[in-house]
């Protein structure tokens, strides 16, 4: 797999940011993590649930959450950092320190 060195799956990132990659839009993901332990727990339940999950390639594009996880998953592998550790990076370089906040 392109996408991550542990994830079964034979898909490409380029499938992943076209929304065409077979991924279900939605999981309840939340239910099998545990929400109070610590963050590589959580990081590791949820690539054992994405190991697992069922493809359905060849559908209509759809905005899925799991392509998202899995990009995370991908930038981190390929760079060697966290995600969050290059999100606070682009935060401090690109926003001057500011959060973004949607305020409509």
């Amino acid at each position: 797999s392109e996408v991550a060195r542990w994830y079964s799956h034979r898909q490409e990132i380029a499938d992943l940011l076209r929304h065409s990659a077979g991924n279900d839009w939605w999981q309840p993901f939340y239910k099998s993590i545990p929400q109070d332990g610590d963050r590589e727990i959580r990081k590791n339940t949820l690539r054992g649930l994405l190991r697992n999950i069922r493809l359905s390639p060849g559908g209509k594009a759809v905005y899925s959450d799991i392509d998202f996880f899995l990009l995370g998953f991908a930038l981190e592998e390929s760079l060697e950092r966290e995600w969050l550790s290059l999100w606070d990076e682009f935060r401090a370089e690109v926003l001057g320190g500011e959060d973004m906040f949607f305020h409509p």
